[in-house]
């Protein structure tokens, strides 16, 4: 009974200890004017609270999975620089392991981890399994920070003993993870505002471009070419001048269109949305075993530029990830208008995959695509299962 009480009293001070440093790192998250001040407290924090040799902060890509360390403490030293002695991939972008990942999500909280030399080594983990054994590491401790489905980052500690840490200091560690990941994910957020924001005011930007020429230069080209074709009765030499300066305006007038064209997707110059899609299914089947068919609208009314122009792109996507990841058969892209909305449909026969492990690991473009739908106010959905096939469904309705 003593023994059981003191073991209670050991996990309360635990547990308050835990909540202590948690409120810790979300006042600081709070009052922190940027992320890095914030990142750089709370991996010391995390370094000398479980008492690991160091710890290492990786950051996971916006519209990828693939990891960059961006911080390590040691000795309650911060460094956003690998060490020297450190493996040859914390100084570049790498992909995590697929199964310490899969083991992670599935876990869902920190994994401890003994090193010895019976540890598997793979093409994945040789250069961390061969690091770990030449410094002479014991142990380490791992968590895949998460929101969602989504990864936004990874932490890795260092131990020189090969004891576990009591349960608490684990759960503890857990705790302290969760401020950095939200730190993470804000950052994240805010760049892809940043990013969206960017794109809309330079689409904007060419757009009005556009306008311009075709609104003012080219119209003015059109109107000297209409004087000038009224000029029948001059003169020889006088006509061999207006001549020459109706070549010059025929011209000019060619050269604003093209201009015009060039600020929008080549593939919408001349036929608008169904057109282009026509020809980026053309190009994708020449010379493959792959069927491409389009389904349109009788009387498809044109939409926006700006529309057309993401709908498009998002087509070309996903025609790209049918491409190169699904081994389909056949593709098929169907558009419709009907009670005022726009739906694109682009659908394959290909080996489908996991929607959670895609979506986590941001991979196929999924991000890209997400982001030029909600530019345009428009909702997109995939639906696939492995071995299934894939479809992916636009719907537009104007503002």
């Amino acid at each position: 009974r003593e023994g059981r009480l003191l073991a209670e009293q050991r996990r309360s001070t635990e547990l308050a200890r835990s909540n202590a440093a948690l409120r810790q790192s979300l006042d600081a998250l709070a009052g922190t004017d940027g992320e890095g001040g914030f990142l750089r407290d709370a991996l010391l924090q995390l370094q000398t609270q479980t008492g690991a040799v160091s710890a290492y902060l990786f950051r996971a890509g916006d519209t990828d999975a693939r990891l960059r360390l961006i911080g390590r403490a040691s000795a309650g030293q911060f460094s956003e620089q690998p060490a020297a002695d450190d493996p040859e991939m914390f100084f570049r972008e790498f992909d995590m392991d697929p199964e310490l990942f899969r083991q992670l999500r599935t876990r869902g909280s920190m994994l401890w981890r003994k090193v010895d030399r019976d540890m598997p080594i793979t093409a994945d983990t040789s250069q961390s399994t061969l690091w770990h054994l030449r410094m002479g590491h014991k142990a380490n401790a791992v968590h895949a920070l998460m929101v969602g489905e989504r990864q936004v980052g990874f932490i890795g500690m260092l131990f020189d003993t090969p004891e576990p840490l009591p349960a608490a200091v684990l759960d503890h560690a857990h705790a302290l993870c969760q401020p950095i990941t939200l730190a993470l994910e804000l950052t994240r957020l805010s760049r892809l505002a940043q990013r969206s924001s960017e794109q809309t005011a330079t689409l904007k930007e060419r757009n009005r471009l556009a306008r311009e020429i075709h609104d003012g230069i080219a119209q003015s080209f059109l109107a000297i070419q209409m004087q000038l074709d009224t000029f029948d009765d001059l003169g020889a030499d006088a006509a061999g001048h207006v001549k020459k300066a109706l070549e010059m305006s025929r011209h000019g007038l060619a050269e604003a269109r093209r201009a015009v064209a060039a600020l929008r997707p080549q593939g919408l110059q001349d036929s608008g949305l169904p057109g282009g899609i026509q020809r980026l299914l053309s190009q994708y089947s020449a010379g493959s075993a792959v069927e491409c068919g389009l389904v349109s609208s009788p009387g498809w009314q044109a939409l926006p530029g700006e529309v057309e122009d993401h709908l498009y792109r998002i087509v070309q996507e996903a025609l790209n990830n049918a491409q190169r990841h699904a081994q389909a058969r056949s593709i098929r892209v169907e558009l419709s208008q009907a009670a005022g909305e726009t739906t694109v449909l682009i659908a394959d026969d290909g080996v489908g995959f996991d929607m959670a492990a895609v979506h986590a690991r941001r991979g196929f473009g999924l991000e890209s695509m997400q982001q030029r739908a909600q530019l345009i106010s428009a909702r997109i959905d995939w639906l696939s299962h492995p071995g299934k096939g894939t479809q992916v469904l636009l719907s537009w309705t104007p503002p």
